[in-house]
């Protein structure tokens, strides 16, 4: 090289994500979705899931059940609530286009995925849309090779609504976790 120029190169990774899957966007139904790869959830490897239209996905079957609670959370299926609520895909919240819920399989690199999106999903027991938290709410649920899981959340609006994870089965009890908190859960 003349000049004192050095040329530099780095390997760079980028994940595409595929065009996703979109979903029958029902009031209160359920979708049976295939896993990439086997997710070990409290111990037991799950090669499919369902994603409930209330926000939150499930194992070993899906749940229509659209009024959240601690107790059906400890009791009923095991579930990955990113925000269940009784939630309406199948409204269209004022203003905001492209209500859906979709999935995506991401396989790239090291990392492989299954991405859950609920996008401009509004709430749906409210009878005047734009009140009481009842506008778009955009979040997503991930299910990663490693058994982890990603919430991620932009423009929500709900008032209230249940987050978390359980093995369901009937536990008795439960452990609280600030979900706000910076860092991992």
């Amino acid at each position: 090289l003349t000049g004192g120029i050095k040329e530099l190169s780095e390997a760079h990774t980028f994940t595409f994500w595929p065009a996703p899957l979109n979903l029958f966007e029902s009031d209160d139904g359920s979708i049976t979705q295939n896993l990439p790869f086997g997710f070990k959830f409290y111990g037991v490897t799950y090669t499919q899931c369902y994603v409930n239209m209330n926000g939150n996905v499930t194992f070993g079957s899906g749940d229509s059940n659209w009024v959240e609670t601690v107790a059906q959370m400890l009791s009923d299926e095991p579930r990955i609530a990113g925000m269940w609520h009784d939630l309406g895909p199948h409204q269209v919240s004022p203003g905001q286009s492209g209500t859906r819920v979709q999935t995506r399989q991401i396989y790239s690199g090291l990392e492989q995925a299954l991405v859950v999106e609920f996008i401009n999903v509004p709430n749906r027991t409210s009878s005047t849309v734009g009140s009481n938290g009842d506008g778009a709410n955009t979040f997503r649920i991930i299910l990663h090779a490693d058994n982890s899981i990603t919430f991620a959340y932009l423009d929500c609006t709900l008032l209230d609504c249940l987050v978390g994870i359980s093995p369901g089965g009937g536990i008795s009890s439960a452990t609280e976790k600030d979900l706000t908190s910076s860092g991992r859960a």
